[in-house]
C-alpha cells in the first residue's frame, strides 16, 4: 500500500498515468492474464492497457502535440476510450465482436473483460490503415 502511494504521488497529473488509472484504478493484475486467451489477444490487450500502441493519443505524446490535435480520421481525439467504444469507423467491428453484449458496455473498464475483442479491433485498425492510411 505504501508503494502505491509513492507511485501515485510521483505520477500525479501525467497523462499516461491518468489514462492507465482510468483503465485499472486499483493498479491490480488483470484477471484476463489468468484466463485462457491467445498470446495475440493478451499482447493487444496489454498494449492498449499500457498505452504502447499506435493510436494518435500516444503518437502525439512523442511528437509533443497538444491533446486536442491528436485526432482520429473521424475528427475526434483518438484515445483508448474513443477507439474501443466510440469511433464510427469501427462500429461494424463492435457489432460483430460484441454483438448483443454491446448494450452492457458503458465504460472502457467493461471492455477490459474482453481481450479477444480488443485484439480483433486492433487487427481491424491495422488492416484499415494499410488500405487507407491517415492523412498527414
Amino acid at each position: 500500500a505504501e508503494y502505491m502511494g509513492i507511485i501515485s504521488k510521483s505520477n500525479k497529473g501525467k497523462t499516461k498515468y491518468c489514462t492507465y488509472l482510468s483503465i485499472n484504478p486499483s493498479l491490480s493484475r488483470p484477471a484476463a492474464y489468468d484466463s485462457m486467451y491467445s498470446s495475440a489477444d493478451i499482447i493487444a490487450y496489454s498494449r492498449i492497457r499500457t498505452s504502447a500502441h499506435e493510436l494518435a493519443i500516444e503518437k502525439g505524446r512523442y511528437n509533443r502535440l497538444p491533446r486536442e490535435e491528436r485526432l482520429c480520421r473521424c475528427g475526434e481525439i483518438e484515445d483508448e476510450d474513443h477507439f474501443l467504444l466510440k469511433c464510427p469507423d469501427y462500429s461494424s467491428e463492435r457489432d460483430l465482436f460484441l454483438g448483443g453484449e454491446q448494450h452492457t458496455i458503458s465504460s472502457i473498464l467493461d471492455i477490459f473483460g474482453a481481450p479477444t475483442y480488443v485484439n480483433k479491433l486492433v487487427q481491424s485498425r491495422k488492416q484499415n490503415r494499410a488500405v487507407n492510411p491517415p492523412p498527414h
